[in-house]
Protein backbone atom coordinates (compact mmCIF):
# COMPACT_ATOMS: atom_id res chain seq x y z
CA UNK A 1 0.00 0.00 0.00
CA UNK A 2 1.17 3.83 -0.88
CA UNK A 3 -0.25 6.19 1.74
CA UNK A 4 -1.33 9.43 0.69
CA UNK A 5 -3.75 10.94 2.52
CA UNK A 6 -4.32 10.28 5.79
CA UNK A 7 -6.58 11.05 8.59
CA UNK A 8 -5.84 10.29 11.93
CA UNK A 9 -8.34 8.49 14.13
CA UNK A 10 -6.63 7.58 17.18
CA UNK A 11 -3.22 7.62 18.63
CA UNK A 12 -2.79 4.33 21.28
CA UNK A 13 0.14 6.07 22.78
CA UNK A 14 -1.51 9.35 23.70
CA UNK A 15 -5.15 9.94 25.27
CA UNK A 16 -6.11 11.27 22.32
CA UNK A 17 -4.56 13.25 18.67
CA UNK A 18 -1.03 13.35 18.68
CA UNK A 19 0.24 16.42 20.63
CA UNK A 20 0.42 19.84 18.78
CA UNK A 21 -2.17 18.82 15.80
CA UNK A 22 -5.18 20.78 16.00
CA UNK A 23 -8.13 19.06 18.46
CA UNK A 24 -11.38 21.07 17.55
CA UNK A 25 -12.70 20.45 14.10
CA UNK A 26 -13.85 17.66 11.72
CA UNK A 27 -10.07 16.07 10.86
CA UNK A 28 -6.47 16.38 10.73
CA UNK A 29 -4.29 15.85 6.89
CA UNK A 30 -1.23 13.86 7.04
CA UNK A 31 0.59 13.62 4.06
CA UNK A 32 3.99 10.46 3.82
CA UNK A 33 7.30 12.11 3.77
CA UNK A 34 10.60 10.07 4.03
CA UNK A 35 9.70 7.78 6.99
CA UNK A 36 7.77 10.29 8.89
CA UNK A 37 4.03 11.96 8.51
CA UNK A 38 3.92 15.77 8.19
CA UNK A 39 0.46 17.37 9.55
CA UNK A 40 -0.84 20.54 8.39
CA UNK A 41 -1.21 22.47 11.32
CA UNK A 42 -4.72 24.57 10.36
CA UNK A 43 -3.47 27.09 12.92
CA UNK A 44 -0.44 28.76 11.47
CA UNK A 45 -0.31 26.25 7.89
CA UNK A 46 3.20 25.26 9.14
CA UNK A 47 3.83 21.90 8.31
CA UNK A 48 5.03 19.37 11.54
CA UNK A 49 6.40 16.05 11.22
CA UNK A 50 5.93 13.14 14.12
CA UNK A 51 7.09 9.27 13.59
CA UNK A 52 4.62 7.25 13.14
CA UNK A 53 3.97 4.96 16.22
CA UNK A 54 3.16 1.49 16.44
CA UNK A 55 -0.54 1.23 16.87
CA UNK A 56 -1.44 4.31 14.91
CA UNK A 57 -4.66 4.02 12.89
CA UNK A 58 -5.13 6.27 10.15
CA UNK A 59 -7.94 6.39 6.89
CA UNK A 60 -6.43 6.42 3.59
CA UNK A 61 -8.86 9.09 1.63
CA UNK A 62 -8.02 8.13 -1.76
CA UNK A 63 -8.48 4.06 -1.35
CA UNK A 64 -11.52 4.01 1.59
CA UNK A 65 -9.86 1.98 3.58
CA UNK A 66 -8.56 1.99 6.83
CA UNK A 67 -4.42 1.24 7.97
CA UNK A 68 -2.58 0.73 10.74
CA UNK A 69 1.27 0.90 11.43
CA UNK A 70 3.02 -1.99 13.19
CA UNK A 71 5.86 -0.41 13.90
CA UNK A 72 7.92 -0.72 10.61
CA UNK A 73 5.08 0.25 7.92
CA UNK A 74 1.77 1.24 7.12
CA UNK A 75 -0.26 -2.07 6.97
CA UNK A 76 -3.82 -2.13 5.16
CA UNK A 77 -6.43 -3.41 7.69
CA UNK A 78 -6.99 -2.56 11.22
CA UNK A 79 -7.12 -6.17 12.60
CA UNK A 80 -4.97 -6.42 15.67
CA UNK A 81 -7.23 -6.98 18.29
CA UNK A 82 -10.06 -5.79 16.78
CA UNK A 83 -13.67 -7.40 16.30
CA UNK A 84 -16.88 -6.65 15.01
CA UNK A 85 -20.06 -7.08 16.79
CA UNK A 86 -24.00 -6.88 16.64
CA UNK A 87 -23.62 -5.80 12.71
CA UNK A 88 -26.88 -5.16 11.11
CA UNK A 89 -26.34 -5.40 7.61
CA UNK A 90 -23.13 -6.37 5.81
CA UNK A 91 -23.02 -6.29 1.98
CA UNK A 92 -20.04 -7.82 -0.21
CA UNK A 93 -19.70 -6.91 -3.52
CA UNK A 94 -23.37 -5.99 -3.31
CA UNK A 95 -25.81 -4.09 -0.93
CA UNK A 96 -27.65 -6.00 1.92
CA UNK A 97 -31.01 -5.25 2.58
CA UNK A 98 -34.22 -6.12 5.26
CA UNK A 99 -34.93 -9.57 3.88
CA UNK A 100 -31.44 -10.14 3.56
CA UNK A 101 -28.73 -8.90 5.90
CA UNK A 102 -26.42 -10.64 5.04
CA UNK A 103 -25.48 -11.03 1.14
CA UNK A 104 -22.71 -11.54 -1.03
CA UNK A 105 -21.63 -11.40 -4.74
CA UNK A 106 -19.08 -12.90 -6.04
CA UNK A 107 -17.50 -16.15 -7.91
CA UNK A 108 -16.29 -18.60 -5.58
CA UNK A 109 -16.57 -18.91 -1.80
CA UNK A 110 -14.10 -20.68 0.55
CA UNK A 111 -14.76 -21.46 4.21
CA UNK A 112 -10.87 -23.65 5.45
CA UNK A 113 -10.59 -25.39 8.21
CA UNK A 114 -8.28 -23.74 10.55
CA UNK A 115 -5.40 -26.24 11.02
CA UNK A 116 -3.98 -27.82 14.29
CA UNK A 117 -0.68 -25.64 13.56
CA UNK A 118 -2.89 -22.09 13.87
CA UNK A 119 -4.52 -23.53 17.00
CA UNK A 120 -7.12 -25.08 15.61
CA UNK A 121 -8.64 -28.88 15.47
CA UNK A 122 -8.48 -29.19 11.29
CA UNK A 123 -12.02 -29.90 11.58
CA UNK A 124 -14.82 -27.35 10.02
CA UNK A 125 -18.65 -28.04 10.74
CA UNK A 126 -20.77 -25.51 8.66
CA UNK A 127 -24.02 -24.96 11.73
CA UNK A 128 -27.46 -24.02 10.79
CA UNK A 129 -30.33 -24.15 13.48
CA UNK A 130 -33.83 -23.16 13.70
CA UNK A 131 -36.32 -22.64 16.10
CA UNK A 132 -38.62 -25.41 16.22
CA UNK A 133 -39.83 -28.81 14.13
CA UNK A 134 -42.34 -27.14 12.08
CA UNK A 135 -40.12 -24.58 10.97
CA UNK A 136 -37.70 -24.44 7.74
CA UNK A 137 -34.19 -24.94 8.20
CA UNK A 138 -33.06 -25.11 4.41
CA UNK A 139 -30.71 -24.33 1.22
CA UNK A 140 -32.65 -23.17 -1.46
CA UNK A 141 -31.32 -23.23 -5.14
CA UNK A 142 -32.50 -20.71 -7.90
CA UNK A 143 -32.64 -19.55 -11.11
CA UNK A 144 -32.92 -15.75 -11.77
CA UNK A 145 -33.76 -15.60 -8.41
CA UNK A 146 -36.99 -18.48 -8.57
CA UNK A 147 -36.60 -21.72 -6.50
CA UNK A 148 -35.51 -24.83 -8.42
CA UNK A 149 -34.19 -27.24 -5.81
CA UNK A 150 -34.23 -26.82 -1.75
CA UNK A 151 -32.87 -28.96 0.72
CA UNK A 152 -32.95 -29.66 4.37
CA UNK A 153 -35.60 -29.92 7.05
CA UNK A 154 -38.39 -27.99 5.61
CA UNK A 155 -41.19 -27.91 7.91
CA UNK A 156 -40.27 -31.15 9.63
CA UNK A 157 -37.11 -32.85 11.31
CA UNK A 158 -36.49 -35.66 8.24
CA UNK A 159 -34.62 -34.74 5.73
CA UNK A 160 -36.06 -34.07 2.63
CA UNK A 161 -35.27 -32.60 -1.42
CA UNK A 162 -37.42 -30.84 -3.50
CA UNK A 163 -37.52 -29.41 -6.36
CA UNK A 164 -39.89 -26.76 -8.42
CA UNK A 165 -40.27 -26.13 -12.21
CA UNK A 166 -41.28 -22.63 -11.51
CA UNK A 167 -40.36 -21.56 -8.27
CA UNK A 168 -43.97 -21.56 -6.82
CA UNK A 169 -45.10 -25.93 -7.09
CA UNK A 170 -42.61 -28.31 -5.54
CA UNK A 171 -42.45 -31.58 -5.44
CA UNK A 172 -41.29 -33.52 -2.31
CA UNK A 173 -38.44 -35.86 -4.77
CA UNK A 174 -36.95 -37.51 -1.49
CA UNK A 175 -37.21 -37.77 2.19
CA UNK A 176 -35.30 -39.55 4.76
CA UNK A 177 -36.34 -40.64 8.02
CA UNK A 178 -34.75 -38.46 10.97
CA UNK A 179 -35.58 -42.07 13.32
CA UNK A 180 -34.39 -44.98 10.92
CA UNK A 181 -32.59 -43.30 8.39
CA UNK A 182 -34.89 -45.01 5.64
CA UNK A 183 -35.92 -43.08 2.45
CA UNK A 184 -38.97 -42.46 0.73
CA UNK A 185 -38.62 -41.51 -2.65
CA UNK A 186 -41.36 -39.59 -4.51
CA UNK A 187 -41.74 -42.94 -7.04
CA UNK A 188 -42.19 -44.50 -3.77
CA UNK A 189 -39.84 -46.11 -0.88
CA UNK A 190 -36.54 -46.74 -1.51
CA UNK A 191 -35.62 -50.58 -0.22
CA UNK A 192 -32.82 -49.95 2.55
CA UNK A 193 -30.05 -52.81 2.54
CA UNK A 194 -29.79 -53.92 6.21
CA UNK A 195 -26.77 -56.05 6.14
CA UNK A 196 -24.96 -57.74 3.48
CA UNK A 197 -22.72 -60.87 4.54
CA UNK A 198 -20.15 -63.09 2.72
CA UNK A 199 -17.77 -65.74 3.62
CA UNK A 200 -20.23 -67.93 5.57
CA UNK A 201 -19.16 -70.80 7.42
CA UNK A 202 -19.93 -74.76 6.68
CA UNK A 203 -22.71 -76.92 8.12
CA UNK A 204 -20.92 -80.16 7.57
CA UNK A 205 -20.13 -83.86 8.64
CA UNK A 206 -18.45 -82.71 11.79
CA UNK A 207 -21.77 -81.27 13.41
CA UNK A 208 -23.57 -83.85 12.92
CA UNK A 209 -26.74 -84.89 11.14
CA UNK A 210 -30.92 -84.22 12.11
CA UNK A 211 -29.78 -81.18 14.41
CA UNK A 212 -30.09 -77.33 13.55
CA UNK A 213 -26.64 -75.49 12.62
CA UNK A 214 -26.92 -71.81 13.46
CA UNK A 215 -24.83 -70.45 10.26
CA UNK A 216 -22.35 -67.19 11.75
CA UNK A 217 -23.75 -64.61 9.43
CA UNK A 218 -26.57 -63.02 10.89
CA UNK A 219 -28.17 -59.31 10.75
CA UNK A 220 -29.06 -57.58 13.99
CA UNK A 221 -32.16 -55.46 13.66
CA UNK A 222 -32.20 -53.02 16.59
CA UNK A 223 -35.09 -52.38 18.79
CA UNK A 224 -38.31 -50.96 18.04
CA UNK A 225 -37.21 -51.30 14.47
CA UNK A 226 -40.12 -53.76 13.49
CA UNK A 227 -42.79 -51.43 13.36
CA UNK A 228 -46.14 -52.19 11.81
CA UNK A 229 -46.69 -52.52 8.59
CA UNK A 230 -42.87 -53.16 8.01
CA UNK A 231 -41.32 -55.58 5.78
CA UNK A 232 -38.30 -57.25 5.14
CA UNK A 233 -36.78 -59.51 2.30
CA UNK A 234 -33.98 -61.91 3.81
CA UNK A 235 -31.61 -63.85 0.80
CA UNK A 236 -29.94 -66.42 1.05
CA UNK A 237 -27.64 -67.79 -0.90
CA UNK A 238 -26.17 -71.39 -0.39
CA UNK A 239 -23.66 -73.88 -1.49
CA UNK A 240 -24.09 -77.63 -1.17
CA UNK A 241 -22.28 -80.63 -1.60
CA UNK A 242 -23.91 -84.18 -1.01
CA UNK A 243 -22.73 -87.76 -1.21
CA UNK A 244 -23.31 -90.77 -2.81
CA UNK A 245 -26.83 -90.82 -0.39
CA UNK A 246 -29.05 -87.94 -1.04
CA UNK A 247 -29.35 -85.96 2.08
CA UNK A 248 -32.93 -84.21 3.23
CA UNK A 249 -32.27 -80.93 3.45
CA UNK A 250 -34.01 -78.10 5.43
CA UNK A 251 -33.39 -74.44 5.31
CA UNK A 252 -34.74 -71.92 7.89
CA UNK A 253 -34.94 -68.63 9.06
CA UNK A 254 -34.96 -67.82 12.06
CA UNK A 255 -35.14 -64.48 14.62
CA UNK A 256 -33.64 -65.15 17.68
CA UNK A 257 -34.14 -68.54 19.07
CA UNK A 258 -37.25 -68.77 17.00
CA UNK A 259 -37.88 -70.92 13.98
CA UNK A 260 -39.98 -68.45 11.51
CA UNK A 261 -40.09 -69.95 8.02
CA UNK A 262 -37.98 -72.71 6.58
CA UNK A 263 -38.29 -75.26 3.07
CA UNK A 264 -39.96 -78.74 3.22
CA UNK A 265 -37.18 -80.94 3.74
CA UNK A 266 -35.89 -80.95 0.30
CA UNK A 267 -33.97 -83.93 -0.96
CA UNK A 268 -31.20 -82.80 -3.67
CA UNK A 269 -29.22 -85.15 -5.99
CA UNK A 270 -26.54 -87.43 -5.08
CA UNK A 271 -22.82 -86.72 -5.28
CA UNK A 272 -22.91 -82.82 -6.34
CA UNK A 273 -19.59 -81.14 -5.78
CA UNK A 274 -21.08 -77.56 -5.87
CA UNK A 275 -24.72 -76.74 -5.88
CA UNK A 276 -26.20 -73.29 -5.49
CA UNK A 277 -29.47 -72.21 -4.21
CA UNK A 278 -30.79 -68.46 -3.54
CA UNK A 279 -33.81 -68.50 -1.44
CA UNK A 280 -35.92 -65.38 -0.29
CA UNK A 281 -37.82 -64.84 2.64
CA UNK A 282 -39.81 -62.58 3.44
CA UNK A 283 -41.20 -60.79 6.97
CA UNK A 284 -43.86 -58.48 8.01
CA UNK A 285 -44.50 -56.77 11.43
CA UNK A 286 -48.34 -56.55 11.98
CA UNK A 287 -47.76 -54.18 15.16
CA UNK A 288 -45.83 -51.93 16.69
CA UNK A 289 -42.94 -53.00 18.47
CA UNK A 290 -43.59 -54.98 22.29
CA UNK A 291 -42.36 -58.11 24.25
CA UNK A 292 -45.14 -60.13 22.05
CA UNK A 293 -45.73 -58.22 18.71
CA UNK A 294 -47.52 -60.07 15.52
CA UNK A 295 -44.71 -60.90 13.36
CA UNK A 296 -45.90 -63.38 9.07
CA UNK A 297 -43.19 -64.98 7.73
CA UNK A 298 -42.89 -67.00 4.64
CA UNK A 299 -40.70 -68.09 2.11
CA UNK A 300 -40.78 -67.04 -1.55
CA UNK A 301 -43.00 -67.73 -3.87
CA UNK A 302 -42.85 -71.59 -1.86
CA UNK A 303 -46.51 -72.85 -2.10
CA UNK A 304 -47.41 -74.88 1.46
CA UNK A 305 -46.48 -78.21 0.36
CA UNK A 306 -42.50 -77.14 -0.12
CA UNK A 307 -42.64 -75.27 3.04
CA UNK A 308 -42.74 -71.61 4.52
CA UNK A 309 -44.50 -70.92 7.45
CA UNK A 310 -43.93 -73.48 10.48
CA UNK A 311 -46.59 -72.55 11.95
CA UNK A 312 -49.98 -71.09 11.66
CA UNK A 313 -48.98 -66.85 10.96
CA UNK A 314 -48.78 -64.66 12.56
CA UNK A 315 -45.99 -65.90 15.39
CA UNK A 316 -45.54 -63.05 18.15
CA UNK A 317 -41.71 -62.31 18.54
CA UNK A 318 -40.27 -59.50 21.23
CA UNK A 319 -39.16 -56.89 19.28
CA UNK A 320 -39.23 -53.93 21.50
CA UNK A 321 -35.73 -55.42 21.85
CA UNK A 322 -32.92 -56.38 19.72
CA UNK A 323 -33.80 -59.24 17.28
CA UNK A 324 -30.94 -61.24 15.10
CA UNK A 325 -32.03 -62.72 12.50
CA UNK A 326 -29.82 -65.83 10.58
CA UNK A 327 -30.13 -69.20 8.73
CA UNK A 328 -29.97 -72.61 9.79
CA UNK A 329 -29.31 -75.73 8.32
CA UNK A 330 -30.44 -79.40 8.76
CA UNK A 331 -29.75 -82.28 6.64
CA UNK A 332 -30.29 -86.30 7.25
CA UNK A 333 -27.20 -87.61 5.25
CA UNK A 334 -24.09 -87.21 4.77
CA UNK A 335 -23.36 -83.63 2.85
CA UNK A 336 -21.90 -79.87 3.41
CA UNK A 337 -23.81 -77.05 3.43
CA UNK A 338 -22.03 -73.58 2.85
CA UNK A 339 -24.17 -70.40 3.45
CA UNK A 340 -21.69 -67.69 1.47
CA UNK A 341 -24.08 -64.50 1.76
CA UNK A 342 -26.62 -63.56 3.57
CA UNK A 343 -28.54 -59.93 2.55
CA UNK A 344 -30.95 -58.00 4.26
CA UNK A 345 -33.41 -55.65 3.13
CA UNK A 346 -35.79 -53.25 4.52
CA UNK A 347 -38.60 -52.89 1.83
CA UNK A 348 -39.99 -49.69 3.54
Amino acid sequence: MRPQDFVLLHDPQTAGLVDGLRETGACVVWRSHIGKDAADDVTDGAWRFYAAKPGMIAFVMDEGALTHHDGAAWVSGVTAGASLQNIARLGVGTTADAQNPLSAKLNNLLFTARTVAEGGDGDLRFKLNKEAAADTLSMLFQTAFSGRAELGLIGADDFGIKVSPDGSAFITALTIDKTTGLMTHADGVVPRTLAVRNGGDVNSAATGAGTDFDHSLTCALPADFLKAGRALRVTAHVRLATGSAPPGLTIKLKAGAATIAQTAPGAPAANLSNDQSCLVFHVQALTDPSAASAVEACLHGGPVAAGGSVADMPVNLATNGPLTLQIATQWSAASTVTLSQLIVEALN
